[in-house]
């Protein structure tokens, strides 16, 4: 099984439609309110008026350009199908008239004082009908991050796979492949350090 994680939901309803099949499936961070089919309500407000489902403790890392404190967050979750109708700016075009999708909602509880709380809303085509199955969209869309971290990384001086002169496609291919190793050697180093405080 493949997940397909997407940050930005840019011309996501096309990717909702096309992208999943048996072995695929779409996890969102929804960005944007939608409509949905047969309500007036938008997602987020149904979203928000589910019942709790449960609670779970999320690390959260201190980020300083958020100016955002590391802590131990208590984080409330909802889950519910919807069904979300495609955008106006489709209208004309193929795509079915809606697409129906699971949503998941993790919302920080009394966070520190003058603390964002952690708010995230997720989309996926993944079936999601117990607490089990929401608190699995919530662990995948978290390793995002780690993700992300990584190609940079890589990216980063010491690796700098970008600078890389090599031509072929196959020896690119296996460039990265040998670099994975030490990239993800970094990070951990870097993640013991931080539990050292000496990052």
């Amino acid at each position: 099984m493949l997940v397909v994680l997407i940050t930005l939901a840019i011309a996501i309803y096309e990717q909702w439609v096309t992208v999943p099949n048996h072995q695929t499936h779409v996890l969102i961070r929804a960005c944007r309110d939608r409509l949905l089919v047969g309500t007036r309500e938008t997602l987020f407000t149904h979203l928000s008026q589910q019942p709790c489902a449960g609670t779970y403790t999320l690390q959260v890392m201190a980020d300083e350009r958020k100016k955002r404190v590391a802590r131990e967050a208590l984080m409330t979750l909802r889950y519910c199908r919807v069904q979300c109708l495609r955008p106006r700016r489709l209208d004309g075009t193929d795509y079915p008239h809606s697409v129906v999708l699971y949503a998941v909602e993790a919302v920080e509880i009394n966070p520190p004082p003058g603390q964002a709380p952690v708010h995230w809303r997720l989309l996926t085509t993944h079936r999601v009908v117990c607490l089990e199955q929401a608190l699995q969209m919530i662990a995948w869309y978290g390793w995002r991050w780690r993700i992300e971290q990584l190609f940079a990384t890589l990216k980063q001086s010491g690796l700098n796979l970008e600078a890389t002169q090599l031509e072929f496609g196959a020896a690119i291919q296996r460039l990265c492949v040998l670099a994975l190793s030490p990239a993800v050697r970094v990070l951990q180093f870097r993640t013991y350090a931080k539990t050292l405080d000496i990052a």
